[in-house]
């Protein structure tokens, strides 16, 4: 597996990027081949970054990582249902 991250870190140690996974790039010969033919699985694997370096947040970018994920993490989903998203302070 490859691990693909785009974007940046700011001296403040904030984070803001994206993440993918490519399922099987690096088997020597196929790999190129193979990792396109799993392109939709790698878009799975997409995530958003945020936070900072030393607590980074991690949000999944398409919906059905996130209906996957909801019965392998209870308590973290019933955590996002209840408490409301903060806006913040201008």
């Amino acid at each position: 597996m490859r691990m693909r991250y785009q974007g940046a870190v700011d001296f403040g140690t904030r984070v803001n990027g994206r993440m993918e996974a490519e399922l099987l790039r690096n088997i020597p010969g196929l790999g190129l081949l193979i990792s396109k033919l799993f392109w939709p699985v790698t878009k799975l694997f997409e995530y958003r970054i945020s936070g900072t370096l030393s607590q980074p947040k991690t949000q999944p970018l398409h919906v059905i990582p996130r209906i996957i994920m909801m019965p392998l993490q209870p308590f973290k989903t019933l955590k996002e249902i209840f408490t409301p998203e903060h806006s913040p302070s201008p």
